[in-house]
């Protein structure tokens, strides 16, 4: 059950290294952050957590806070 649920979820990982809502959506900083959570707690994962995790730093603002998604102009996070 484990390896579905874990499959499924990297089938939904954007090129970005980032996840959408749902499948082939614009990564967001909620869905990225909860599926790196998941992604964290599995040590093959590893590769595909860095990614994710890539994903939420280089969007990170300097006060700590996060935009929505890369179209967002302001914190939301």
């Amino acid at each position: 059950m484990l390896e579905q649920a874990t499959n499924l979820l990297l089938s939904n990982q954007n090129s970005d290294g980032g996840f959408g809502a749902v499948a082939g959506k614009q990564s967001n900083t909620e869905a990225t952050a909860f599926a790196t959570l998941a992604l964290q707690s599995i040590p093959a994962m590893a590769m595909n957590w860095d990614k994710a995790k890539a994903w939420l730093v280089k969007r990170q603002y300097p006060d700590g806070s996060w935009p929505l998604n890369d179209e967002a102009k302001g914190p939301s996070w």
